[in-house]
């Protein structure tokens, strides 16, 4: 579930008409060096390489720079994803568990954590490309890593908000995000890339390494 709420940021869904640019880098930055903090609500929609729809869901997502970020799904299957920068903590209320890793080099370069990176990082492992319709502005990512979970990447905008992502993952799945009420740069509470859990849960922390 960790694996799947990670890629579940958004899904390869359309075809665009416009003049693409050969690398939308430079205003891909633009966008992002401003999103200091960002929160919306979300609705998810995954489907398979068949066009089935396999999941739908809802919840919220919270992002402050550097590499924070809070990933809540209400419906169907409640789970809350924090990272703090260094580490991921993955808390399953129906499960009753909670899991704790560092965030490695492979999780880092997953869509749910693309938003709270550097953009120079981002250049770094991907192939950008631009377009822009009458209300949008469309860039998609292209791993140049074969390691990568996601082949492809789009990231809509409308005036200068992130407002969709849509994603191709490895395993053939696609998925669609649309965020709503949609806030730029917010006042955040200091605690809301925190996670708290009753005592009864299981921890896992894996973060523990053997000497």
């Amino acid at each position: 579930m960790y694996r799947a709420l990670l890629i579940c940021v958004a899904c390869f869904s359309f075809l665009f008409s416009a003049f693409a640019q050969a690398d939308g880098g430079e205003r891909l930055k633009l966008l992002l060096d401003k999103m200091n903090a960002y929160s919306a609500s979300f609705t998810q929609t995954t489907t398979d390489g068949k066009g089935f729809q396999s999941q739908k869901g809802n919840g919220e997502f919270v992002l402050e720079q550097p590499g924070q970020f809070r990933w809540v799904v209400k419906e169907p299957f409640p789970q809350t994803i924090v990272s703090d920068g260094k580490s991921v903590w993955v808390y399953d209320p129906d499960l009753e568990q909670v899991s704790i890793d560092y965030l490695d080099e492979r999780a880092a370069k997953t869509p749910a954590v693309l938003l709270t990176g550097s953009t120079e990082e981002i250049r770094k492992h991907y192939r950008i490309s631009a377009s822009r319709d009458s209300l949008k502005e469309i860039f998609i990512l292209t791993p140049k890593d074969e390691g990568s979970l996601f082949t492809l990447l789009s990231m809509n905008f409308v005036d200068e908000q992130l407002v969709e992502m849509q994603i191709e993952d490895s395993l053939g799945q696609y998925t669609k995000i649309v965020f709503t009420d949609v806030k730029l740069n917010p006042e955040l509470a200091r605690d809301v890339f925190s996670v708290s859990y009753p005592d009864y849960v299981d921890v896992l922390d894996n973060r523990v390494q053997i000497q």
